[in-house]
């Protein structure tokens, strides 16, 4: 059994602000890795603004996908391990927990890979909310 944990939107700007603050601390290895390659710094970026009020949307979630691509890019475990973090830190202000830009709500895929809307996904179709 689990106990469902909703976020406010002031919740999750707060721990976006922390895994942006942490991401910063590694970016430098992804960096030393590649120093041509800004996408993991971009999606940073984008954590801080969102965790300083700016909106969720479009820019967390392309900057968060391309910090992930450039994990891909890097050459040592400990370089890719830095473009995760943020990514990890752009996908912080996407949680679920706080629905499709609406605190509070439940995410309408929450049942995931356990239930009828994972598996529609699997086949490239859309699941439908509960």
């Amino acid at each position: 059994m689990s106990a469902e944990v909703v976020l406010s939107k002031d919740d999750l700007r707060a721990v976006t602000g922390f895994a942006a603050a942490s991401a910063e601390t590694v970016l430098g290895i992804f960096e030393a890795d590649q120093p041509d390659d800004s996408r993991p710094r971009e999606a940073i970026g984008a954590a801080w603004a969102f965790a300083r009020g700016g909106e969720r949307g479009k820019a967390l979630r392309d900057t968060a996908w391309a910090a992930l691509k450039a994990a891909r890019s890097a050459h040592t475990a400990a370089g890719q391990e830095a473009a995760r973090a943020a990514m990890a830190a752009a996908g912080a202000g996407l949680s679920a927990s706080a629905g499709q830009g609406h605190p509070g709500q439940a995410h309408p895929r929450r049942r995931g890979a356990c239930g009828e809307g994972g598996r529609a996904g699997h086949r490239g179709e859309r699941g439908r909310p509960p």
